[in-house]
């Protein structure tokens, strides 16, 4: 149950590994270790939040380009950002 409810929070596997391990260690510095890998995980994860962000702004540019200028194709214009990235990367 553990495992799959880290997983369901974005916990790699050697993430959940490290957190077992520290569960069961009497280390003192433990707890700042689990901060640590928790912490990790939740700026990774705060990073591609902020690039979808940024590529739902562009696919509403998009669209709203599509929407003006119905008789072109708005994938052949240059798209306006600074993230050459494409979704699949995020």
């Amino acid at each position: 149950m553990f495992i799959r409810r880290s997983q369901d929070l974005g916990l790699t596997l050697d993430d959940i590994r490290q957190l077992i391990e520290l569960s069961e260690s009497d280390s003192p510095m433990a707890g700042r270790r689990v901060a640590e890998i928790l912490r990790f995980r939740l700026d990774a994860i705060e990073s591609r939040i902020a690039n979808f962000e940024k590529f739902r702004d562009r696919l509403r540019q998009m669209v709203q380009r599509a929407m003006e200028r119905p008789d072109s194709n708005v994938l052949l214009m240059e798209p306006n950002g600074d993230d050459d990235r494409s979704l699949k990367e995020a």
